[in-house]
């Protein structure tokens, strides 16, 4: 879904937002509203998409964090890695002098 530039069907007043029938289409039909006589949509309940959008941010932020703390967890290794090496380059240029 991509939000878009639209006219309100009742007063063809400006809008910016989701359109109700591609959400209906993507799966969300709980998000749209319908005139309770003809079923016809009308337009979305924004405030229906709070609580799972809430959910979603939360469950990225968690992954972010993860990320996060690996991406940390790799800088350490490979700190400790460059360090192995300039350890074991010593060792070798050492021992090339004894040869």
């Amino acid at each position: 879904m991509v939000p878009k530039r639209f006219n309100f069907k009742v007063n063809n007043a400006p809008g910016v937002g989701f359109i109700a029938e591609e959400v209906e289409e993507a799966g969300m039909p709980e998000f749209v509203s319908r005139d309770p006589v003809s079923g016809e949509i009308t337009g979305l309940v924004y405030e229906h998409m709070v609580a799972p959008l809430l959910k979603l941010v939360q469950k990225h932020e968690m992954t972010i964090e993860n990320h996060e703390m690996a991406i940390q967890d790799y800088k350490t290794r490979i700190e400790a890695l460059e360090t192995l090496t300039i350890s074991q380059q010593a060792a070798i240029t050492e021992l090339q002098s004894r040869l």
